[in-house]
């Protein structure tokens, strides 16, 4: 704990949290932010729920109603994820909005260490370093973290970065006057947020040295809201944006567009599904017109193997609608990103591969 001389000149920082059915979680995830060595006092917190179908806003209200913070305020609005982001921007109050995810558990001192690093390295937007963890319930959080801190050393490294996950970052008000979250990224809003912050000059990094979980159930319906809960309206609102941004990261530190993509299906072998539903589907018209029966069935069963995949994997329900939007979303996407890793390889001048990748 700080001296209360310290205390009293460290900045008002308003934590934002985008939350959406998050009720098997949000406690949680509120009691970690209780747990932060960061003055209480200087803590403003601000939820913008998405009208949650279950008791996401209740089990809010009731955590925060002894909490100890400067204030909060909860707010429900139908929103996607970078609308209820530019709530939080519209709503903060001084200096620093510190994005905090529904699902992410944090050590208690990260949002201490955190505008530290930020304000030490004279950076405008820091990340912590966030570890995705499956559990089967809440209750395994506390092993899993146990297990986390005995078998990975941290790692102390405070680096510059291009792209930031913005469910875990601390961003000064400098950069948030002048940048806001594009409405159509109903996903991917975080790279296009920190590519546009880049391009105006704004010093992005990442604490290595700074961890938290970001928690994924098994067993809940809206654990991962952009496999199959997300609208498919929404899903592909933006498609265009989306595929340009996504393919500015994947071909990042590449001279050659072929390298960049090679590594980006082999790390996401869903993408390179997705590519080849076309060819499958192409097949199986050729069979129907010419009456060969092997070329008709490969892409029912093409797509049969990915929905028994799906269904073991999600359950039913899940399974079956995670398949059919493999198609709906998935192809549409994927070719996006193939077009504009393309395009940007057309005009992209040579540079030498970064010895990361």
């Amino acid at each position: 704990m700080l001296p209360s001389s310290q205390q009293q000149s460290l900045p008002l920082i308003t934590v934002g949290v985008v939350v959406f059915n998050r009720e098997w979680i949000i406690g949680q995830m509120l009691d970690s932010l209780k747990r932060q060595t960061y003055p209480h006092d200087k803590i403003f917190l601000l939820i913008v729920d998405g009208e949650s179908k279950d008791k996401t806003v209740k089990v809010a209200n009731q955590s925060l109603t002894q909490s100890d913070f400067s204030g909060y305020e909860v707010i429900v609005k139908d929103t996607n994820i970078p609308e209820a982001r530019n709530i939080c921007i519209q709503k903060m109050k001084g200096d620093y909005l510190f994005f905090w995810d529904s699902d992410v558990i944090m050590e208690p001192s990260a949002i201490e260490n955190l505008l530290n690093i930020l304000r030490t390295e004279n950076a405008d937007i820091v990340s912590a370093c966030i570890t995705q963890v499956n559990v089967d319930s809440v209750d395994e959080i506390e092993k899993k973290w146990h297990e986390w801190e005995t078998k990975y050393p941290r790692q102390n490294e405070v680096k510059i970065v291009d792209v930031i996950a913005t469910g875990n970052a601390i961003i000064s008000k400098k950069v948030l006057s002048q940048i806001s979250f594009d409405p159509d990224c109903t996903y991917f809003e975080d790279q296009e947020f920190a590519s546009h912050a880049n391009r105006q000059g704004f010093k992005i990094m990442q604490a290595k040295n700074v961890i938290g979980f970001d928690i994924n159930s098994r067993d809940q319906k809206y654990s991962d809201i952009y496999a199959c809960d997300m609208p498919v309206k929404k899903m592909l609102r933006g498609l265009r944006k989306k595929g340009k941004i996504q393919a500015e990261r994947v071909t990042l530190g590449f001279s050659s567009v072929s390298k960049a993509l090679t590594k980006f299906f082999w790390a996401n072998k869903r993408y390179l599904f997705y590519l080849l539903y076309i060819p499958a589907i192409i097949l199986t018209v050729i069979g129907v017109l010419i009456l060969n029966l092997w070329l008709i069935l490969v892409f029912p069963v093409y797509f049969l193997l990915y929905t028994v995949f799906q269904l073991r994997k999600r359950g039913f329900v899940r399974g079956l609608k995670t398949a059919e939007r493999s198609l709906i979303v998935g192809v549409p996407t994927t070719y996006a990103l193939v077009y504009y890793c393309m395009k940007l390889g057309l005009r992209k001048p040579k540079v030498n591969e970064q010895k990361s990748r």
